[in-house]
């Protein structure tokens, strides 16, 4: 091989890399993707589906962690439709998302707890 075309072949190659990288960083995104604003609304209907759960769990049965698990689904399954997610595995990979931007995150919670604690204070 002639060093053109060496040469010519790692331009092509550290094209190939420079454009996966570029794909790769805009694929970064989980699908369907929440914004903060969007996501902050669904961590406060799990945290009040959550308080729901422990406040009716039942405690004085053997079945308690198989009838939790089962309320769960119950519970779980309409909020993610709410926010049109269709499996708990697109909400793992919005959590991932957002655990890699931990900035984001952090505001993400903060609003959340927040709202949550002004509802509990309205309630009261």
């Amino acid at each position: 091989m002639t060093g053109k075309k060496i040469k010519g072949i790692a331009g092509v190659l550290a094209l190939a890399v420079a454009v996966s990288f570029m794909v790769s960083c805009k694929g970064d995104k989980p699908q369907p993707f929440l914004n903060p604003s969007r996501m902050c609304d669904l961590m406060c209907d799990i945290r009040l589906a959550e308080a729901h759960l422990y406040q009716t769990r039942e405690t004085n049965t053997g079945e308690a962690d198989r009838v939790m698990v089962e309320r769960s689904l119950d519970v779980y399954v309409p909020i993610f439709r709410k926010y049109g997610l269709k499996s708990y595995e697109q909400f793992q990979a919005l959590e991932n998302y957002y655990m890699r931007h931990p900035e984001k995150l952090e505001r993400i919670l903060r609003k959340s707890a927040e709202r949550l604690k002004e509802m509990n204070q309205r309630d009261v």
